[in-house]
């Protein structure tokens, strides 16, 4: 039997998978949203951070990458038996940070385990690779924005659509999805629970390729 894990660094996002969460907000509140607009904080449903939060942002600043890969991979088998990470379910990638989350991405990657999510962190978003398990969407300001800057790059973008409550995927201009992590409508008009995994196996939403 495991011993119990004390300090975490993962929890469970909106759509069931692992997560990787920081403080919502500008760094100079503590937060870890160096490229929030007003628009994004003015609708964010999390501006009053966690300690915990506060916690795996420390954790992330003062650990090596090799410890930070470790104890996500130790937590993933303990705790979530799962092979999905989820980075940024709440909070971004603080500028300090970019080059070791890169290490760490790449470094989990090669061990088998699938990534997504979002960042408004734009030279992040432009260094990480954009490979069949790893996924990490930017996160625009418009739809406008989201389209041409997938065209441009045939990365993956959204647009959070706070109005309706979903944020909407492209890959190369083509909208795939929208999705609210709880419930991911398909572009036919159906309606089904949110599943990660369920993408990734049928190339869909976020792991969309046009070639499947």
């Amino acid at each position: 039997m495991c011993g119990r894990l004390a300090m975490r660094l993962l929890y469970l996002c909106d759509g069931g998978q692992p997560s990787i969460i920081f403080p919502v907000g500008k760094p100079e509140t503590g937060g870890s949203c160096a490229f929030a607009t007003e628009h994004c904080l003015q609708y964010c449903p999390s501006l009053e951070p966690k300690e915990r939060e506060r916690e795996v942002l420390e954790y992330f600043k003062k650990e090596p990458p090799s410890a930070i890969i470790s104890k996500i991979l130790n937590e993933l088998v303990q705790l979530f038996n799962s092979l999905f990470l989820y980075w940024h379910s709440w909070g971004d990638c603080l500028p300090e940070l970019e080059d070791k989350e890169i290490k760490i991405m790449s470094a989990l990657h090669s061990r088998g385990i699938v990534q997504c999510g979002a960042t408004r962190n734009l030279s992040l978003w432009h260094r990480i690779p954009f490979e069949r398990s790893l996924r990490i969407a930017y996160h625009a300001e418009s739809q406008e924005e989201a389209v041409v800057k997938s065209q441009i790059c045939g990365r993956l973008t959204c647009y959070p659509d706070v109005k309706r409550g979903k944020a909407q995927f492209f890959v190369n201009g083509k909208k795939v999805a929208e999705c609210c992590g709880y419930w991911t409508q398909w572009l036919d008009g159906e309606v089904e629970e949110a599943d990660c995994r369920r993408c990734y196996i049928y190339r869909q939403g976020c792991f969309f390729e046009a070639n499947r």
